[in-house]
């Protein structure tokens, strides 16, 4: 059995599109507006607030999860899927090891990184870069990023550095291409409309995250990948023609928001020339990690 925890902030707990009925580990619907009290998750926790400060928060009710579970998916609660996708999404992270990373999006989805979108041609592909939108992190590398998420409601940042925490940054992490899953309500407009009522400012809190930690960012790129055949590329022009191939393939189902000839040009631009043996942060792990207060 897959070891794994779903962990979603949403206003109540209800059916989100699959993720409650996904059968391969426990599920927590931690409450963002009002508590909950019907029921249907494993640990009930409510926390006015953001996504990721409230992911801390509910690490902080209930410390004892860190050691329970080998993996914590966290979700948007507006995640369009199937069990049977979730189900298989978790099992590839752990048949193949991978310490950080997310489902592809399916390609009429509101997105706001081209990488994200799913490639029809392959199973996944490794890269340098996993969002915050719906991430799986190992238990290793949750308790090395876990401090980051106190205090910031939006957590933007954390996902151009996070990846250099893994292990093996080009081994461990990846976009399964093999699950695509949907994303069609806008980015953004209901988290920044709930916290322009606590007075928090998403730029403000970016900038912030920014500074602190000292991030530098990387044009997102795939390192590796593994086609639906079952064949390892490496980062080369066949793996970039295979990339370019996948998403032309799928351009007309690109609705929210069209590719553009320019948007192929700096795709391809970005393989060729990204770098990613370069330093993101100068963010130091703490020795301490979460503890129950």
């Amino acid at each position: 059995m897959f070891n794994s925890i779903t962990v979603v902030r949403a206003d109540r707990v209800k059916q989100m599109g699959g993720l409650t009925e996904a059968s391969s580990g426990a599920l927590v619907v931690s409450t963002y507006r009002t508590p909950d009290t019907s029921g249907g998750t494993a640990f009930p926790h409510h926390f006015v607030g953001g996504k990721w400060t409230g992911i801390f928060s509910f690490f902080r009710t209930y410390p004892e999860v860190l050691n329970k579970y080998e993996y914590f998916w966290f979700p948007d609660d507006d995640i369009q899927t199937t069990p049977e996708d979730a189900d298989r999404f978790l099992e590839i992270v752990k048949r193949e090891g991978f310490q950080l990373a997310q489902p592809a999006l399916e390609p009429d989805s509101y997105y706001a990184h081209r990488i994200t979108l799913a490639n029809p041609l392959l199973s996944f592909r490794r890269t340098n870069f996993v969002e915050l939108m719906m991430p799986i992190l190992h238990r290793d590398l949750l308790l090395k990023v876990l401090p980051l998420f106190e205090g910031r409601h939006f957590a933007q940042g954390l996902d151009y550095m996070w990846h250099q925490l893994s292990r093996n940054p080009e081994r461990d992490v990846a976009i399964i291409d093999e699950t695509p899953m949907g994303h069609r309500r806008p980015r953004q407009v209901c988290l920044k409309g709930n916290m322009s009522k606590m007075q928090v400012d998403m730029m403000s809190e970016r900038e912030a995250t920014f500074r602190e930690l000292n991030i530098c960012r990387q044009a997102p790129v795939v390192i590796s990948a593994k086609t639906k055949d079952g064949i390892e590329l490496q980062r080369s022009s066949r793996l970039t023609v295979k990339l370019l191939m996948g998403m032309w393939s799928c351009r007309a189902k690109i609705t929210r928001q069209p590719w553009s000839a320019n948007d192929y040009f700096r795709m391809l631009g970005q393989q060729a020339l990204g770098r990613t043996n370069t330093t993101t942060s100068s963010y130091v792990q703490p020795t301490s990690v979460c503890r129950a207060r």
